[in-house]
């Protein structure tokens, strides 16, 4: 149904393909491209692994700029930064920092419940002698007794 359909003679019958310039790499285009951030070491991660950039191909502006790793077909890697690719060597891990050991101390008592909140234990709505005003002591002007003198 395509071809049928959809199929157009070409105007020309020249190639109309590109050459590839001195400024195409194959291998680039064919690549595996990932971007990865340079930490403050000048190192990035990929694979879980730690890979550092050599000193020549450190400038301005590459600590924490992105970089694109590019992951060929034949299993090389190469690191770009703007226009240049970088150098770049695999550090060797890190040693294991054995955990501090737990000494041997008071067990901490566990922390005591709070108490209840009281703030609504002499309200109620029901009957206005239990409200919270009947549990103060007033005086005889607030009661609307008049004293005697």
């Amino acid at each position: 149904w395509w071809n049928n359909t959809m199929a157009v003679v070409p105007a020309s019958s020249d190639d109309a393909h590109r050459p590839l310039g001195k400024e195409h790499s194959l291998a680039a285009s064919l690549s595996y491209v990932e971007t990865r951030q340079v930490g403050n070491g000048y190192t990035i991660q990929v694979d879980r692994q730690t890979w550092e950039i050599a000193r020549d191909g450190i400038c301005a502006g590459l600590r924490g700029a992105d970089v694109r790793v590019e992951v060929r077909l034949d299993g090389s890697m190469a690191v770009r930064f703007r226009q240049s690719y970088l150098a770049v060597s695999q550090c060797p891990p890190r040693p294991q920092v054995p955990s501090p050991k737990e000494t041997a101390g008071r067990a901490r008592k566990p922390a005591a419940p709070r108490t209840k909140s009281r703030w609504m234990e002499n309200f109620h709505l029901t009957s206005p002698e239990k409200t919270a005003l009947s549990k103060i002591e007033a005086t005889p002007q607030a009661r609307g007794i008049k004293p005697i003198r």
